[in-house]
């Protein structure tokens, strides 16, 4: 068999429904030559549509039993490790792509401005969904995640993780060279293994919203839950917890490199938010100041008319 371009890894569990819509999505790429390696950790059978793609394509399709515990890095590593193309990419059981993006992506990689690009990362749609019955959903509405992304650098990826897992393709041999994604963080390993990426290789930008990052903010708790929903305090927790353990590695001597670059990051984006809390105030405050003054020259003009007609 032919060794494919491009490796997609699906993480799964428990979400039959939307792994088929994901499925779905993947078979509509204008690009073909990729393989699909499904890592799978619930213990719900992934659907009947699923399951009969898996056995009428396994020479390209193929699924990997997790164990439940696993966190998303762990089951990130298993599905890169196993897989045999150049190029990787990461699409979860919830999320889709234009057809597009992969032909847009591969073709970036392969001609790239700079000869030492090691990924191609695109802009993102935030798809604001609800669930009307089971297995189908409503589209409420759409908006762009990063519509001024243009260009990657580590000090910007630092402050704000500017593109998702679903929307960044990129060279094995990269992923190979950093040692994967970190198995201990139940979020963020996508953002560290990116800020990771970039200490070893530049990554290319696709200015077109390529990637659908599917959000149930109405779910809370359960399999149809996002983890940016379900657990916002975690992930500032965990955001905390990296950026200390490059510090305390840099302040040790043990390792250089993104240690004060975090802190640094932390710091002004913690600067700029307070920033933009004192200006919504102060144009709050504006607003109602504004108000008042018309009031006022309201109530004048009145006075102003009663003394003319006396």
């Amino acid at each position: 068999m032919q060794v494919p371009k491009i490796s997609i890894i699906t993480r799964t569990k428990n979400r039959p429904a939307l792994l088929e819509r994901t499925l779905r999505s993947i078979r509509e790429q204008t690009f073909t030559d990729w393989e699909w390696v499904l890592v799978d950790a619930g213990q719900q059978s992934p659907g009947a549509v699923v399951t009969a793609f898996l056995e009428s394509e396994a020479l390209r399709a193929h699924r990997i039993t997790a164990p439940e515990h696993l966190l998303m890095g762990a089951m990130s590593n298993i599905g890169v490790r196993a897989s045999s193309a150049d190029y990787v990419v990461l699409l979860d059981d919830d999320d889709t792509w234009h057809p597009e993006f992969l032909q847009k992506a591969v073709d970036r990689l392969n001609d790239p401005v700079d000869p030492l690009i090691g990924g191609v990362a695109a802009q993102t749609n935030r798809v604001y969904e609800r669930e009307e019955k089971e297995g189908e959903w409503i589209t409420e509405k759409t908006k762009p995640l990063n519509p001024t992304l243009e260009s990657l650098d580590i000090v910007s990826v630092a402050s704000n993780n500017r593109f998702t897992v679903n929307a960044f393709l990129y060279r094995k041999a990269i992923f190979e060279k950093i040692g994967g994604y970190r198995e201990d963080l139940p979020v963020l390993d996508d953002w560290d293994f990116n800020l990771r990426f970039l200490l070893e290789s530049n990554i290319d930008v696709l200015p077109e919203p390529l990637a659908n990052w599917h959000i149930r903010d109405n779910a809370t708790n359960g399999s149809q839950a996002n983890s940016l929903v379900a657990a916002k305090s975690k992930h500032l927790y965990y955001r905390a917890a990296i950026i200390n353990d490059y510090m305390r590695k840099e302040i040790s001597g043990e390792e250089q490199g993104l240690g004060k670059l975090l802190g640094l990051s932390s710091l002004i984006d913690t600067s700029l938010n307070k920033i933009e809390s004192l200006q919504r105030k102060l144009i709050s405050v504006s607003r109602k100041v504004g108000r008042i003054d018309a009031r006022t020259k309201t109530l004048k003009d009145t006075i102003a008319r009663g003394t003319k007609n006396k």
